[in-house]
């Protein structure tokens, strides 16, 4: 299934599930990833797969995808927003496999993405903090 991206085609033309998932969990997103194949994981994500499914072990395909060191599937995941602070059943993210690997490409692209995300939520909660001491000091001042 995974190396060949014309019968996964003809597979989803004719109405093959892209979120169906075996005992393990895996879908056919997860096992594209774990066998380092980025077109099938382009073509599954533009059939509508779903890549927050886990499997078993609670890892995400980010986090497959970092575990066995594809590169390439793991920017095409990037690419689509996925959590990339998700973490699987040992509590490990996607950049704790990505360091694993060694591969210093592969790490700092997940590094950048995470730093991201991780720099969104503190704006979104400084926000928060301005947003809650101006609705103490209006409060304060009707008194």
């Amino acid at each position: 299934m995974a190396g060949c991206p014309s019968s996964v085609k003809l597979l989803c033309d004719n109405g093959a599930s892209v979120n169906a998932s075996d005992f393990d969990g895996r879908t056919p997103l997860i096992l594209a990833t774990q066998m380092c194949h980025p077109h099938i994981c382009q073509l599954l994500l533009e059939r509508g797969a779903d890549f927050t499914v886990r499997d078993k072990q609670n890892k995400t395909a980010l986090i497959l995808g970092c575990e066995f060191g594809c590169k390439d599937v793991v920017d095409v995941l990037l690419r689509t927003g996925i959590d990339v602070k998700a973490v699987d059943n040992m509590g490990h993210d996607a950049f704790h496999y990505a360091r694993l690997n060694n591969n210093l490409e592969l790490t700092a692209m997940v590094k950048s993405h995470l730093e991201k995300a991780t720099r969104g939520n503190e704006n979104t909660f400084l926000i928060f903090l301005q947003k809650k001491r101006l609705r103490r000091s209006n409060s304060g001042s009707g008194r």
